[in-house]
């Protein structure tokens, strides 16, 4: 009996536009929201979000309850979000999706009261895209021992939220086969920078297990920098004594396999010279600033960038 795929080969769009409905929004720091969504069950489902793959939500012209209509124009209205969490009731494809947005002049009106105590309803454009090849993130007989580093910036931390498409129990096939000489499986690493006046979303992403795919990573590095304000922040106005106390807290509790540094992300932590022979790809996912320096550490690196939007 053949081995069950590791990772869906395709998806295909609903033919009609689907509706979420906002369900809670929950501020977990000074910039950075959680807001969920649910499908309207009286619409056609959301298209498949496979792993690392965003949608485009429009929402509805009277999102600003001052301005109203006249405020924003429909592409004001139209976003781009990469799901941190999909849960389906069901086989239906109905369910739950939740994401992160960093706080702006559209994604702060998603939680505010709606006048007339009415829901605020969003439409799915188009299916979904964006996401890295299948054939990047699943390992195949010619990417024995390949190494994969996930690296994001800030909340583009939510395109690998959700794995990447490989199951544990895949991950965990590809780690017997290793014991039993049978090949190396493909390696993975997840390098996560984060300004310090963001840390309360590393103890959500933790806390809530969202990172829970611990066969997955085998290393997870998390950098926290002091950012543009290193005056405010949980951690960007502290002594060192405590930061260490802090981190050192948060890796015991969530596991061996995370480290916490208090810096930037260097070459070194990309490109390791134990791994100098070792064919690189590098899947990245954040600011324009950070996707430039990945690329440039990986022209001397035998590096492959592949970028997605967040």
């Amino acid at each position: 009996m053949s081995e069950p795929p590791c990772i869906p080969m395709s998806s295909t769009a609903s033919t009609s536009s689907p509706a979420l409905t906002h369900q809670f929004s929950h501020r977990l720091t000074p910039s950075i929201s959680l807001h969920a969504f649910s499908s309207v069950r009286t619409s056609a489902p959301p298209p498949p979000i496979l792993p690392t793959q965003h949608i485009v939500l429009q929402l509805p012209p009277d999102l600003d309850p001052i301005g109203r209509a006249r405020a924003l124009t429909a592409e004001d209205r139209r976003l781009q979000l990469t799901p941190c969490r999909v849960e389906y009731d069901d086989d239906s494809g109905y369910g739950t999706i939740e994401f992160l947005t960093r706080r702006g002049r559209v994604t702060s009106l998603i939680g505010l009261p709606r006048p007339g105590g009415l829901g605020l309803e969003a439409r799915v454009v188009g299916p979904a895209g964006g996401g890295f090849p299948v054939e990047v993130l699943s390992p195949t007989d010619g990417s024995s021992g390949r190494l994969v580093v996930a690296v994001a910036g800030g909340t583009g931390v939510a395109c690998f939220l959700r794995g990447l498409g490989v199951s544990p129990v895949c991950a965990e096939r590809e780690e017997k086969k290793e014991e039993r000489g049978q090949g190396k499986w493909l390696k993975r690493r997840l390098l996560w920078s984060i300004r310090g006046d963001d840390f309360a979303l590393v103890e959500f992403v933790l806390g809530r297990g969202l990172l829970r795919h611990s066969r997955l990573w085998g290393d997870i590095r998390i950098f926290v920098t002091s950012g543009e304000d290193s005056s405010s922040g949980l951690v960007a106005n502290t002594g060192a004594a405590w930061r260490e106390g802090k981190f050192r807290e948060v890796e015991e509790k969530f596991g061996g396999d995370l480290t916490l540094k208090y810096g930037r992300m260097g070459v070194d932590d990309l490109f390791r010279e134990e791994e100098a022979l070792e064919e690189k790809t590098v899947l990245f996912c954040g600011s324009s600033s950070l996707q430039w320096q990945v690329k440039m550490w990986a022209l001397s690196n035998k590096g492959t960038v592949h970028v997605t939007d967040r």
